[in-house]
């Protein structure tokens, strides 16, 4: 259950939606905000823990993000924490709770 007292931060769930291609021939990433992807969050380091899917610890996880529910939200997206000085977080696997009420992003950092 979120508490509303937790939901510190910024963010935009952004999604790729291409690009023309750069002088090397190479596709420009080139990312938008989904339709509600604008919340508030509770953004966590998960430094010295790991989440676990079917039985096999997922080790590339360096964040977990908390906000309400938003639909169409899968992994290969992004989070821009646009109150930690525009932080990047790749989203590896998005959980949603039974009820829809609360979505968690399992999130790496962005390696550029």
């Amino acid at each position: 259950m979120l508490a509303a007292g937790k939901l510190r931060e910024t963010i935009l769930i952004q999604e790729n939606t291409g690009g023309n291609a750069d002088a090397f021939n190479e596709p420009a990433d080139k990312w938008g905000t989904i339709t509600n992807g604008t919340q508030r969050a509770e953004v966590k380091d998960m430094i010295g823990r790991s989440y676990f899917s079917g039985q096999t610890p997922q080790s590339t996880v360096s964040a977990e993000v908390r906000c309400y529910y938003v639909s169409g939200v899968k992994a290969g997206m992004r989070v821009k924490v646009t109150s930690q000085s525009d932080r990047i977080l790749h989203i590896v696997a998005p959980r949603a709770d039974v009820r829809r009420r609360e979505l968690i992003l399992y999130c790496n950092e962005d390696s550029d």
